[in-house]
């Protein structure tokens, strides 16, 4: 059976966390159980990435590589406010057209809320970005994590649920 491929768009500067939550459900496979997901990360420009933590990861894939996943992941996005580039935007609208499964972690929720729920921006409550876990459009869907203290959890039951778990 193929692997479930998951992609995760990062824009700088990235939060390290945030990716980390995603690269552990998605990345890190089991030792007692064969891996489920490929896991990759992707970005506007390929290259050096600056990340909230002050340092630059290295980011090979553009936004070819979204063409071909079966779930994109938004791991953050600094500033929440921040334009989403047309090129950021008509991959992420392709993606979803053809079926891909939609996430967001923390403040990534606020491009899938502007992109594809129609919504401006997200709500904030308590200065956290509030759960989505609408499905937007016919049967694509879109899952969003915004409490710190659920976000690995909701992704974790994500994962779980696609394997029967």
């Amino acid at each position: 059976m193929p692997l479930h491929r998951v992609v995760a768009l990062l824009n700088p500067p990235q939060s390290p966390f945030e990716l980390a939550c995603a690269t552990e459900v998605f990345g890190t496979a089991s030792q007692n159980e064969p891996p489920r997901y490929s896991f990759r990360i992707c970005t506007e420009r390929p290259g050096p990435l600056r990340t909230t933590a002050g340092y630059a990861m290295i980011v090979g894939a553009g936004l070819e590589a979204l063409e071909q996943a079966n779930t994109v992941v938004v791991p953050g996005w600094e500033p929440p406010g921040a334009p989403i580039p047309p090129a950021v935007t008509a991959a992420l609208r392709s993606a979803h057209r053809r079926g891909a499964r939609m996430a967001a972690i923390c403040t990534g929720a606020f491009v899938l809320a502007r992109l594809l729920c129609g919504r401006r921006s997200g709500r904030c409550a308590r200065g956290v970005v509030p759960d989505f876990p609408t499905s937007a459009g016919g049967d694509h869907e879109v899952v969003a994590a915004g409490v710190w203290g659920r976000l690995y959890g909701r992704c974790a039951r994500k994962a779980a649920d696609r394997r029967g778990g």
